[in-house]
């Protein structure tokens, strides 16, 4: 815990301390919640979370203290997560059962663990789901967690994606995270600025915009500090000089107040550092260089490399006690060592400010010699620092190096490509700078370009990959073997034409015999690429040769993205699909892939469910989220989807019972949409508060783009803006969830078919599943299912993912872990009016019109049994795959001649036009 002034005790600041023990006393009744602690530097923010935490801990709660440190613009991954869970490791049998149950924690907490290849975002997300998973189970009613993490404007990149990761998952968890961060650091371009924008939003999340004294509590503090009340103008002179800072006030009545006062904070902490031994002063000015703390063997290393030989060798002690005692340095200890830390940051900083060019070099240097003597003083991205402020550019190279691979290690990839591109970037200036490495420099741009993909950003992959494969134009062979580096992440940016172009030209140079995992990769990423251009035989032709290839090699990876894109090209055998995707999901778990075997459990669910084979898709559904759950990622993407297929398959079986309880935390991103799911069977049911569930999930109805509440919502949902928002969308269930609540709010349970005054109306928009038929078996391009209900409508999630959206015999579009679409179009799933299961055949709406393709969708066949219409924007897919919506039709036996003339489907009224010109009549024109 940090240890503010002894000589200035607490004053002022109640509304600050009500508000933190609130926070507390929420978290011990098990409301989750944030804190951010905003201020100036000095004003007080250690002080006041000093004395929260103090009476927090009177209370019984549990309080850890960690803190982010200022390692300019690479820090160290994870530091302050690390820092706590290391001190609850210590006190809670919780963080080594969480290690138990999910190794990536791991990763973090045992440095001796050996370095991992290449990481995937599903470790990442498990690192992540372990780190949340500590935290939670480290708290109780009892004694409830208080995190205290200091500086959070020095956090990161890595830790500010766990602090937005907690705040997502916060729900029952007897935990509060209070973070302190300064004010007067936030630059325009500060990368904490959008994180704090973010979490300010959050219902769960508050602010303590701590402001300087008033004149009244700096009266209170100033005569705390000096033991008496000072003189009127002695205080005035430090009112005006401080402007109500704390620890600028305490340092100018420490200088003296019967004197002349020093004007500026630095004259005080000058003045405060000339009165220390000259031993002291070096000592001081040693420590600066760390920043505000800097563990004590790495301290008493760097200062031993310039003692004499027979130097006192308690000279050090001394000196540190002695700094201590004149409150200029304190001493933390750790679980793992003493640090040593300055009073205040402010005073850290002062003090290596008024260090010389020359001197400060000369202090870094001694820090990287005492950090190569003794690897175990630091890590590899802190004798990176060190080496670049002492101008040592090939120990900067090697450093930056080893700092990638360790950030590599514990899932850092943001951390990871700065120290990659550090490196690239000291290259030209370091000649044998490949000699020192053991690695080229396009190893180094390869590692960098992976490490950006896995950070989300794309096109800096692209990039990377690019001048990678513009440098080896000298090495035709090797150009051509990279080839399909750089085109994996152009698929991940869309662009197919470049793929198929780069992948062609590589495919001219490999050599076919031998086999090589190149030429694999090659194949089977041009086949991914053909089948995302609408080019289906030469995707065809390609997988099969993709396959063999993978099989000669023994590449399972490779063969689980082919053996994908596969199952996506198989049109008419349902069964054949799902063969497809099994054999890819073992090959995925060969690969140790996780997110691509969730993503084939998912697939394969949504095949059954949508080939109407309601009892595998249950069971196959169940069988994955098992999965998901036991490999610490079931509330990623895919584990929510499947846990949607759970409540959609049970209800369309029939089980219309409430979904059991469960003892795991939902996050509140995905509250809404399982909310909605459960209001299928709990409308069928005639819940008599499902229109109450229904109407308390309206703030979420905009996630498909549409609302029945009023026209003027209505029209909203066709503005640019809207049509933006659903372009934005990253989950089927943002795009279909929220039917059900509008259809609880607008339905009266599942006797009858009572319908509101809009769906009273005989359009073709309104249905009824009394009058509903027999499912007919589905052509390529359509299907069909017993007429829906209006009460409720069930629309089960797409069956697959951006790149993968498509009907039943359309299941996936290519191997990377992406979100499910939101504008795949979803099933219909209803049951009839009254009581009984629902029909046991579902089917997906979706029609996939080919550039080459002929006809429109598919138009109603009947106004009376006709789905409820609902216009829906056209859209392309990502994977340039236009996905267009039809309606249910039920055939009319009249010849087409009698059809012309009078329709008995139609009761002999030929409906007018729609708004698009064409009639809606069952003699619309159908595509064969």
């Amino acid at each position: 815990m940090p240890r503010p002034s002894v000589r200035a005790p607490f004053v002022a600041r109640g509304p600050e301390l009500d508000q933190l023990a609130a926070a507390v006393e929420r978290a011990r009744r098990g409301e989750p919640g944030v804190v951010l602690v905003g201020a100036d530097a000095g004003v007080g923010k250690t002080r006041l979370l000093t004395r929260a935490a103090e009476l927090a801990a009177d209370g019984g709660a549990a309080v850890v203290w960690s803190h982010c440190v200022d390692l300019g613009e690479v820090g160290l991954p994870y530091l302050p997560f690390t820092e706590a869970l290391t001190t609850l490791r210590a006190a809670h049998e919780a963080v080594d059962a969480t290690v138990a149950a999910r190794p990536a924690l791991a990763r973090l907490l045992d440095a001796t663990l050996p370095a991992a290849g290449e990481q995937s975002q599903g470790e990442r997300l498990q690192l992540f789901e372990s780190i949340a998973a500590a935290l939670a189970a480290s708290g109780s009613a009892q004694a409830p967690l208080v995190l205290v993490v200091e500086d959070l404007h020095w956090a990161d990149p890595s830790s500010r994606d766990v602090l937005r990761f907690v705040v997502a998952r916060l729900r029952t968890e007897h935990v509060v995270v209070v973070a302190s961060y300064r004010t007067d650091d936030l630059h325009r371009r500060h990368p904490l600025r959008p994180v704090l924008a973010e979490l300010r939003r959050h219902p769960r999340v508050e602010h303590v915009d701590l402001r300087p004294f008033t004149a009244a509590e700096l009266r209170d503090f100033t005569t705390a500090v000096a033991g008496g009340r000072l003189g009127d103008a002695a205080f005035e002179s430090v009112r005006t000089r401080s402007e109500g800072n704390a620890y600028f006030a305490e340092e100018l009545v420490e200088a003296g107040p019967d004197g002349e006062l020093p004007w500026s904070l630095a004259d005080v902490l000058r003045a405060r550092l000339e009165m220390l031994d000259p031993p002291v002063q070096h000592l001081v000015r040693a420590a600066s260089v760390s920043g505000r703390q800097v563990s004590e063997p790495l301290l008493r290393a760097v200062l031993a490399q310039d003692a004499s030989p027979d130097a006192d060798p308690g000279a050090f002690d001394r000196a540190l006690r002695e700094a201590i005692a004149h409150h200029v340095l304190a001493i933390e200890s750790g679980e793992r060592r003493d640090v040593v830390v300055f009073r205040h940051a402010l005073l850290a900083e002062a003090v290596a400010s008024d260090l010389l060019p020359g001197e400060r070099v000369t202090v870094h240097r001694a820090y990287l010699t005492a950090l190569d003597q003794d690897r175990t003083l630091g890590s590899p991205a802190l004798r990176a620092h060190h080496a670049l402020a002492a101008h040592d550019l090939p120990a900067a190279l090697v450093a930056s190096r080893a700092a990638a691979r360790k950030a590599a290690r514990v899932l850092a990839p943001a951390e990871e490509l700065r120290h990659l591109e550090q490196a690239l970037s000291l290259w030209q200036a370091v000649p044998d700078a490949a000699d020192l490495l053991g690695e080229d420099r396009v190893a180094v741009s390869l590692a960098a370009a992976g490490a950006a993909s896995r950070a989300g950003d794309p096109d800096r992959a692209v990039a990377l990959a690019r001048k990678v494969v513009e440098a080896t134009a000298d090495d035709p062979l090797r150009q051509a073997s990279l080839r399909h580096v750089l085109s994996r992440y152009l698929l991940g940016t869309e662009r197919v034409e470049e793929v198929l172009a780069h992948t062609e030209a590589a495919l001219a140079i490999l050599p076919a015999d031998p086999p090589s995992l190149d030429r694999a990769w090659t194949l089977a990423t041009r086949a991914r690429a053909a089948l995302n251009a609408d080019q289906d035989e030469l995707a065809t032709q390609v997988a099969a040769e993709a396959l063999d290839e993978a099989h000669r090699v023994d590449a399972p990876d490779v063969e689980a993205d082919v053996l994908t894109t596969m199952a996506v090209l198989e049109v008419e055998d349902d069964d054949r699909a799902a063969e497809l995707l099994a054999q890819a999901r073992e090959r995925a778990v060969d690969a140790g892939d996780i997110l691509t075997e969730l993503r084939c459990w998912y697939n394969i669910a949504a095949n059954r469910y949508y080939a109407g084979r309601l009892d595998d898709a249950l069971r196959i559904t169940r069988d994955g989220l098992d999965r998901a759950r036991a490999t610490g990622i079931g509330w990623s993407v895919y584990g929510v989807e499947l846990r949607l297929f759970v409540d959609l398959a049970r209800y369309a079986l029939g089980d219309l019972t409430p979904t059991p309880a469960s003892d795991e935390t939902v996050p509140e991103s995905s509250v809404p949409t399982l909310s909605c799911v459960q209001l299928y069977a709990a409308v069928a049911r005639g819940d008599a508060d499902a229109v109450d569930r229904g109407a308390a999930l309206r703030r979420d109805w905009f996630r498909d783009g549409r609302s029945r509440s009023s026209p003027a919502a209505a029209r909203s949902t066709r503005s640019p803006g809207r049509a933006a928002t659903r372009r934005r969308s990253t989950s089927p269930s943002s795009s279909w969830s929220t039917w059900g609540a509008r259809g609880a709010t607008t339905s009266s349970g599942a006797s009858g078919c009572r319908r509101s005054r809009s769906q009273r109306s005989p359009t073709p928009r309104t249905a009824c599943a009394c009058r509903a038929r027999a499912p007919r078996r589905r052509s390529r391009t359509s299907s069909s299912v017993g007429t829906p209900c209006s009460t409720p409508r069930a629309r089960p999630p797409s069956a697959a993912a951006p790149g993968e959206a498509g009907s039943a015999r359309r299941v996936s579009r290519g191997s990377s872990a992406r979100p499910p679409s939101t504008r795949a179009s979803p099933a219909r799933t209803t049951p009839r009016c009254g009581s009984g299961p629902p029909a046991r055949s579902t089917t997906a709406t979706g029609t996939r019109r080919r550039a080459r393709g002929s006809g429109g969708p598919r138009r109603c066949a009947r106004p009376a049994t006709a789905a409820p219409r609902r216009s829906r924007p056209r859209r392309r897919s990502t994977t340039r795959t236009t996905w267009v919506p039809h309606r249910s039709r039920r055939p009319c036996a009249r010849s087409p001649a009698a059809r012309a003339s009078t329709c008995p489907a139609c009761a002999g009224r030929r409906p007018p036009s729609s708004p698009s010109g064409r009639r809606r009549c069952c003699s619309s024109s159908r595509r064969g």
